[in-house]
């Protein structure tokens, strides 16, 4: 081999060999998996949480909080950030960070703005996620002390992602699905709220988790709905389930139903698996549409006085499960055309570009307000599976059943 050939070997092996130029070691970062967005007197107030890695180990000090929250205000978000440099000794990185907290003042003025930040930096990883704080400051949200996690963000975090799995009114949404939704690529967001039930000053206290009743907590509303990227109102807890069985974000939930022929008792189904379509048409030159959902579930509880063993008794539940879920998205479908003047938060729009694309962006151009004048019909495939250990009240216990 030629000398200048293996000279040239070197080289090229010594640049790949080099360090990276902007390499930070670990005790020149602050990680931060929590951040909350407040505004004051016309300028953003940052709430940066970030973990103290002396004390994320076994053999921690009891006495040291887990985490530091560093506070700073600036006419920007990116101001308020390096602001915090002035109090921190290192400086904050993002790139693990798990939730953020709008406050409401902040969504209602608008969220593009204040998250434009975190979709440009490039430390930040688009996966986590976004909600709105109801009726307390995003600062108050993070400065309480969680029972179950030293560390208060990622208690939040996993909260609200058990919370989807098991309870349709609240929803996990990444800040990817924010960026679609403000892009036009997705429906017009709807975001979970967050609050807190009790004493919010002793929530700050560390004898807030000190004893079995804590003297205040946390706790994951119903859905904020947006028009663009401002918040314009909070649905109910039915209408939130309805916008969510919609959009297919339903992963388990569970229903209670009246009894038939006896209002006082009552039976439960656990919904265990859900799927929504939207079918749109033209008829007569108008657009409507018609959302088909396919729900197969469990019987939870069951208070009725009816022979379980008999198909006509499944056949009832099953009758007044799909009647009372119908009315739960149709009466969503209802508050979403008075209450917010038919903001679509459920698709349609995307439904009917997909399959009518010339159409429908002439006819959405002359109706802007589509989803107010639309008709939208709702058909519900309700299936009982499992019905337990035991098929009738006071029957033993027997093997588990399943319907075929």
């Amino acid at each position: 081999m030629k000398r200048g050939t293996i000279l040239w070997l070197i080289l090229c092996l010594s640049i790949l060999a080099a360090g990276c130029s902007n390499k930070r070691e670990l005790d020149e970062l602050s990680v931060t998996v929590g951040v909350g967005i407040d505004k004051e007197d016309g300028r953003y107030r940052i709430t940066a949480q970030s973990i103290d890695p002396s004390q994320m180990s076994k053999n921690r000090s009891t006495s040291k909080y887990a985490v530091k929250n560093y506070q700073e205000s600036g006419s920007s978000l990116f101001e308020a950030i390096r602001r915090i440099t002035t109090k921190s000794p290192r400086k904050l990185f993002f790139s693990h960070m798990r939730v953020i907290f709008i406050s409401e003042q902040v969504a209602r003025e608008g969220i593009l703005e204040p998250l434009d930040f975190f979709f440009r930096d490039h430390e930040s990883r688009p996966d986590f996620d976004v909600v709105i704080t109801k009726k307390y400051t995003a600062n108050q949200i993070l400065n309480m002390v969680t029972p179950f996690e030293t560390v208060p963000a990622i208690e939040f975090y996993k909260s609200l992602e058990v919370s989807q799995k098991a309870w349709a009114p609240t929803v996990v949404v990444p800040v990817l699905e924010v960026m679609r939704s403000l892009n036009g690529d997705a429906p017009n967001l709807t975001l979970s709220g967050i609050t807190i039930r009790g004493n919010e000053k002793e929530a700050e206290m560390a004898g807030n988790v000190k004893q079995p009743r804590t003297h205040a907590e946390y706790q994951y509303t119903n859905l904020g709905v947006f028009e663009g990227d401002r918040l314009v109102g909070w649905l109910g807890e039915k209408s939130s389930k309805s916008v969510n069985f919609v959009k297919n974000k339903v992963k388990s939930t569970v229903g209670t139903y009246s009894c038939p022929n006896d209002s006082t008792r009552f039976f439960v189904v656990e919904v265990i698996r859900s799927k929504a379509t939207i079918l749109p048409r033209f008829a007569n030159g108008n657009p409507e549409a018609t959302i088909r959902l396919k729900v197969k579930a469990n019987i939870g509880e069951n208070q009725c006085a009816l022979d379980m063993t008999k198909e006509a008794s499944l056949r009832t539940l099953e009758k007044l499960g799909q009647e009372q879920l119908k009315d739960i998205i149709e009466s969503g479908i209802a508050e979403i055309k008075q209450r917010f003047d038919g903001v679509d938060v459920f698709g349609i729009d995307q439904a009917f570009y997909r399959k009518y694309p010339v159409r429908w962006t002439a006819w959405k151009s002359a109706h802007p307000r589509y989803l107010k004048e639309m008709p939208v019909h709702v058909q519900v495939d309700y299936h009982v599976r499992k019905m337990g250990k035991i098929i009738s009240r006071g029957q033993k216990i027997q093997p588990t059943k399943e319907r075929t």
